[in-house]
């Protein structure tokens, strides 16, 4: 088995950055648009790049966005080093009679409020749904574990708190709405 603890020559530093991003993210499914809010990168070079690291089957083209390959999950990277700040916003059970896989393919790629989709991490314990505000200044992770979810926020600049705290209620009412219309909850369930 090939050595993939080293990133391969041929990628440029912009390609290093977005290759560390999915790793680091862990993502198993991404949108461009999400990557493009995310990492700043222009339209065209961000083609590019995900042309390449196609090439290289790192990624491939899926119904929303690109999935990510056994080959890029076993690649190992030295962490990013942004100077950002995590802050867990909200914690909460949730009753998820539905698989999370239902709940995923009723989410993915879903944009609204100021929330863009940038894409989905999983692993044997938890399953994280992830998105970009609209002003690049925020990231928004939805952790599912059992029963439970917990809202964290990825602060990318110095920003307004509040507009992220209400951003985050806005995802935990979208979410408890595809649950309730997956379960097929009468109103009152949820009050």
């Amino acid at each position: 088995m090939p050595d993939h603890s080293v990133l391969p020559d041929q990628f440029s530093e912009r390609d290093n950055e977005v290759i560390q991003f999915i790793i680091a993210e862990k993502l198993s499914g991404f949108t461009f648009d999400g990557i493009r809010r995310r990492l700043g990168v222009h339209p065209e070079t961000l083609s590019r790049i995900l042309f390449r690291l196609e090439e290289m089957n790192l990624i491939v083209r899926a119904q929303v966005g690109y999935k990510v390959t056994s080959i890029a999950n076993e690649m190992t990277i030295i962490p990013l080093s942004e100077n950002t700040t995590k802050i867990q916003v909200l914690q909460t059970y949730l009753p998820m009679n539905s698989a999370i896989e239902s709940l995923l393919s009723e989410i993915e790629g879903k944009w609204f409020s100021s929330l863009r989709w940038l894409g989905y991490s999983k692993n044997d314990d938890s399953t994280t749904f992830k998105w970009i505000t609209s002003d690049s200044k925020a990231q928004i992770d939805a952790v599912f574990w059992d029963n439970s979810l917990n809202i964290e926020v990825t602060l990318l600049e110095e920003d307004n708190l509040d507009m992220v705290i209400t951003s985050s209620h806005y995802l935990l009412g979208f979410i408890t709405k595809t649950i309730q219309n997956l379960n097929h909850f009468p109103d009152e369930s949820f009050i």
